[in-house]
């Protein structure tokens, strides 16, 4: 329905002036395609002057960066403007090879401090076991089944074989709950490290023991109660555990290791 005032016309002095129209332009011309639109009165053959016009208007438009790679996490976030409530799935890739999968639906409260969509575009995966060889790898992330390459990409990688070894630990981990050692030079210290930190849930846990040490890893909430626990013996070198807080909620968790009477501890934040 024509109805619109349009100040043009009056200016002219042409009726009411109320002859404006406005159509939000479809879902369905939002594919990427050239269209030849033209308008007409409807029931008649009048084509209104103009016509037609040509529109092309992008299926997805996407956003994001590239924020992560190290030898333990990488991660970033990704989203697409006109599917907001769309989680992608990225491709961790070099070359021609792809590593991993994941899909972008982690939480992020930078995204939502600047009011991007659900701000639920996050994603976090483990780096992949085979980057650990010791040599330079040139990393990108793209969104699966399109060319779009996520921004800051790439990233350069070197991992040692060592860090490959508490990986592919880490991933038998995943799939039994047992806890993994790996073996290098004997060390007599003790360190404690969470990545990634603040974690949607899932985190590494990485530590040094001496070798034939016996350990207790735990975490605990701000109440005192163990809602994670595990145990470790050392064989002198990097243990990477993979802990899962997923069900537990948001806040301030207390990550411990206890050796022969010594704790090690550090903060974890949990965030969705």
């Amino acid at each position: 329905m024509l109805s619109f005032f349009q100040e043009s016309l009056q200016k002219f002095g042409i009726g009411t002036a109320k002859y404006g129209f406005s159509i939000a332009t479809p879902a369905s011309l939002k594919d990427g395609k050239a269209h030849a639109l033209s308008v007409r009165v409807k029931g008649t053959t009048f084509i209104i002057p103009s016509s037609p016009r040509s529109l092309t208007c992008a299926a997805n438009v996407y956003d994001g960066k590239f924020e992560r790679a190290d030898c333990g996490v990488v991660s970033g976030w990704v989203w697409d403007k006109l599917n907001p409530d769309v989680a992608l799935t990225v491709e961790l890739y070099e070359g021609n090879t792809v590593y991993a999968t994941a899909t972008a639906n982690i939480f992020k409260e930078s995204l939502q401090k600047y009011n991007i969509g659900t701000a639920n575009y996050g994603f976090s995966l483990a780096t992949p076991a085979s980057l650990k060889d010791g040599k330079t790898h040139t990393l990108s992330v793209r969104v699966k089944g399109t060319s779009y390459v996520i921004p800051s990409s790439p990233r350069s990688i070197l991992c040692g074989v060592t860090a490959r070894i508490g990986s592919e630990i880490t991933e038998e981990i995943a799939r039994s709950g047992e806890i993994g050692v790996l073996s290098e030079p004997e060390v007599d210290y003790i360190t404690l490290s969470a990545a990634p930190n603040p974690t949607n849930g899932h985190f590494v846990a990485s530590f040094n023991l001496k070798k034939n040490e016996q350990g207790t890893v735990s975490v605990t909430n701000m109440l005192g109660q163990a809602v994670w626990k595990g145990f470790v013996a050392g064989n002198g070198g990097l243990i990477e555990q993979a802990i899962n807080l997923t069900g537990q909620a948001s806040g301030m968790y207390i990550l411990s290791l206890s050796v022969n009477n010594q704790v090690r501890t550090t903060r974890v934040f949990l965030s969705r």
